[in-house]
């Protein structure tokens, strides 16, 4: 069981290294497992952020943090309540990424939506190239 192991687990769900997307109920049924304390899942598209994110929430238990990854469309997963922005951005330009995060948290999405999308060129490199090898 996956709290046997006495230390705290985060669901990984990665689809470009299994070529597999967790659904959102398989996250929901996994947050439930003892010891699971969070969830790493890909941001979706812009377009589909609010749906995706509203989907993970209700198969997830209440409060049951889910964070997302994919720079380029994190910001819309965090305007659609995403608890979380593991960010590889942030470790090259680290004063920006607060910024939209706080833009965040305060409630100014057209704030967060300018600033990331000063970050458009960075975004095209990641995307192009991946991130981790950009940076």
């Amino acid at each position: 069981m996956a709290g046997e192991g006495g230390l705290p687990l985060v669901i990984y769900d990665d689809p470009n290294a299994t070529d597999v997307q967790f659904s959102p109920e398989l996250t929901g049924r996994i947050a439930r497992l003892p010891g699971v304390v969070a969830a790493r899942c890909p941001a979706p598209e812009q377009a589909a952020a609010g749906a995706r994110v509203s989907a993970l929430r209700v198969a997830a238990p209440a409060g049951f943090p889910i964070g997302f990854s994919g720079d380029w469309n994190a910001t819309e997963a965090l305007i659609a309540r995403g608890a979380a922005w593991f960010s590889v951005a942030a470790s090259l330009f680290p004063q920006i990424c607060r910024v939209i995060v706080r833009a965040v948290e305060a409630g100014d999405a057209d704030r967060a939506r300018a600033l990331n999308a000063t970050l458009e060129p960075l975004w095209e490199l990641f995307k192009a190239h991946s991130s981790l090898r950009v940076v």
